[in-house]
């Protein structure tokens, strides 16, 4: 059985400190914040901070997964191992990440033809990809096989219930 690396972008929310207890490769999905761009979230001012920017009505944008950041990532990922890649994704539903991390996944083949790549379109994002990616961890723990993992993601990805609550409507418009 072929060992593989498992990869999400950070819209994967799990716990806080999950990430510093699993390392894992995180494709980071930059934000602008009051006209400041960030391109990870370690350079986000701290979360108390960030809220009381967002109640003040400062706005918050996101964007895509950056496609050079995305092939650089997985890219070294590829190099620095001899194992196949799975690609958990942000739902295509909500941004283009899915399409970026495809195109990615598409050169990364011609590069690496002796590797597996494969990205699935969780059609989640925060919790319940992140419910996914640790599930999909768990199951790469226990000895599951790719084949298997994939196989589980795509029968119960759509059966997670998102739920968001928010005060007003100011950052859900466009």
């Amino acid at each position: 059985m072929a060992e593989y690396i498992i990869a999400a972008d950070n819209a994967a929310d799990l716990y806080f400190g999950y990430y510093d207890q699993k390392p894992s490769l995180q494709v980071p999905m930059p934000f602008t914040i009051d006209g400041k761009d960030y391109e990870h979230e370690a350079d986000c001012p701290p979360m108390m901070d960030y809220y009381d920017m967002l109640k003040s009505g400062l706005m918050v944008k996101t964007a895509q997964v950056n496609r050079d950041t995305a092939y650089t990532m997985l890219k070294k990922a590829l190099e620095e191992s001899d194992k196949d890649l799975l690609y958990l994704s942000f739902s295509s539903g909500m941004s283009g990440s899915y399409d970026s991390v495809c195109a990615v996944a598409n050169d990364l083949r011609v590069e690496f033809p002796d590797r597996r790549i494969e990205v699935i379109d969780t059609l989640s994002g925060a919790g319940g990809e992140g419910l996914l990616y640790y599930y999909a961890t768990k199951m790469q723990e226990n000895g599951a096989s790719m084949d298997e993992v994939i196989a589980w993601i795509e029968e119960n990805k759509c059966n997670a219930h998102h739920i968001f609550i928010v005060d007003d409507l100011k950052n859900l418009k466009q």
